[in-house]
């Protein structure tokens, strides 16, 4: 090759270089913030109930028993259910989840995992409800599986320049605690505001309990039970009896404010005595706390109307469902 072509080829790659060096820079700053550990350098990352961090984790390192739902099964504190359960799990679920969205999340983690054992997959009047139907677990599985669709993402990528944003003002970055027990003197935060009206008169609940109902009401209006979804999860109990897998569907627990105003209330009862029995007609085990056999939790126990207190009463729940 002539001498001055070899120099023209040089330069050029030298000017790419150049011009990719900040894209790589970025890049490596991306994989050092990115909010979940996605690619596992991260030595001081921080737990995250988001779901993109736990999938992924499973991707990483998946435990032959799961854990699938919502906020309120993605806030169990996972040392104390392997401490009851002699075993770890990887823990898939996540905020604001659908039925639908957990049962393909468990289709996803059995593809995945052949050996997995032990299913808890939680179920709910609130997510078998045909207004709350999701589906995003197939753009889910496409990030979690495709290193260049998360790097590439441009929400991701905005929550990693926040995340570098609140690292730098020291922010806590962890998972947030739904608790209203002061850290310091372990007293209760609640005032008598918040059991009184604005003319001082008492409530019939405490007003984040009443107000939590007034945000799930509009949902809850005119309720239709997810039939299709309740069908999957049937079809789901008979593949894990297929395979071995021992399946344990999960009712969680609510505050009498949601049961009596909005359960009650509503006339959702019907489809939640119809749920429960459609379960527990699969021969799946059956835990069922927010209907049947519902737990005898004090109001100042729950954080608002679906999520008890993770000081004073998730531990209590956790060993009602993982300690039997």
């Amino acid at each position: 090759m002539p001498e001055n072509k070899k120099k023209g080829i040089g330069a050029l790659l030298a000017k790419l270089a150049l011009f990719l060096l900040p894209v790589l820079v970025y890049f490596a700053v991306f994989i050092i913030f990115e909010p979940y550990n996605y690619f596992g350098v991260q030595n001081n990352a921080t737990e995250s109930d988001q779901v993109i961090y736990r999938v992924r984790q499973f991707v990483n390192d998946p435990q032959d028993a799961i854990i699938l739902g919502d906020s309120r099964m993605a806030h169990m504190d996972m040392a104390q259910v392997e401490a009851l359960t002699g075993r770890k799990f990887s823990n898939l679920a996540f905020g604001g989840a659908a039925e639908n969205e957990m049962i393909d999340l468990c289709e996803f983690a059995l593809e995945r995992n052949p050996d997995i054992d032990t299913v808890y997959l939680e179920v709910s009047f609130y997510s078998l409800n045909a207004r709350y139907d999701k589906n995003r677990v197939s753009n889910i599985e496409t990030i979690v599986t495709n290193p260049l669709a998360y790097l590439f993402n441009f929400d991701y990528n905005i929550e990693m320049l926040n995340r570098i944003r609140l690292h730098l003002q020291g922010a806590y970055l962890g998972v947030e605690n739904e608790t209203a027990v002061d850290p310091v003197t372990g007293e209760l935060k609640y005032t008598e505001a918040d059991y009184h009206d604005e003319n001082g008169d008492p409530l019939p609940y405490r007003r984040q309990l009443l107000d939590y109902n007034e945000v799930i009401r509009p949902i809850c209006t005119n309720y239709t039970l997810n039939e299709a979804a309740l069908q999957r999860l049937v079809d789901l109990a008979a593949l894990c009896e297929e395979r071995g897998v021992q399946l344990h569907f999960v009712l969680p627990p609510v505050a009498d404010s949601v049961y009596n105003e909005i359960i009650l209330g509503m006339d959702i009862e019907p489809h939640l005595a119809e749920i429960v029995e459609t379960l527990k007609a699969t021969g799946a085990d059956v835990i069922d706390l927010e209907y049947s056999a519902r737990p005898a939790l004090e109001e100042y126990m729950f954080f608002d109307g679906f999520h008890v207190d993770t000081t004073l009463a998730l531990p209590l729940v956790a060993e009602m469902i993982f300690g039997q």
